[in-house]
């Protein structure tokens, strides 16, 4: 797939390499943020290439590390410097999901409204929760940002992945072959 008509341009920033995939292994523990709490699954990545019996021939677990960030500042996600959390979507479809960082890397973008409970709330609540998804070398980086907090929390080769953003990005495609890699 090419994003927005551009290849992916070849060397060690390929954001996969086509050998594995991520595959849901069991529950996970509880993953809560300032507002909010989820359920989640717990990931390995697993090779394409199968044995006769039709296990994969190599998995390899997912060594998570975790920082928070003040909003306000700079990070570090999946190797890069970011000064601010737009320059993961300085580029991106019309609805907001698929985009380019400044560093021309493809991102899953998705979002979630605060709960609403009356129509008042309905009418009246504007904040979200919003996860940026990057994925490099068979890993897997989530920046995680609720609007108010003033934190970013940036998660490194994921080991545990909130149920609701694991179904988007089977819907999406997040990790079909071919989508990301310029083909």
């Amino acid at each position: 797939m090419r994003l927005f008509g551009k290849a992916a341009a070849p060397g060690p920033d390929l954001p996969w390499s086509g050998k594995m995939i991520p595959q849901s292994c069991g529950e996970g523990p509880r993953l809560n943020y300032p507002l909010a709490s989820y359920s989640s699954f717990r990931l390995r990545w697993v090779s394409l290439a199968k044995d006769a019996q039709g296990a994969p021939l190599s998995v390899r677990e997912p060594a998570e590390t975790s920082r928070t960030y003040p909003a306000s500042g700079s990070f570090t996600a999946a190797g890069r410097r970011y000064t601010s959390l737009e320059q993961l979507f300085t580029e991106h479809d019309s609805y907001k999901t698929w985009c380019r960082d400044c560093y021309g890397r493809e991102v899953l973008y998705l979002a979630e409204r605060f709960p609403c409970f009356d129509s008042h709330d309905f009418a009246n609540e504007d904040r979200f929760h919003r996860w940026f998804f990057l994925r490099q070398n068979d890993r897997l980086t989530r920046v995680h940002f609720t609007d108010t907090t003033g934190k970013i929390y940036v998660t490194e080769d994921v080991k545990y992945i909130e149920y609701n953003m694991w179904s988007l990005m089977g819907i999406f495609g997040y990790f079909s072959k071919g989508q990301g890699d310029g083909a």
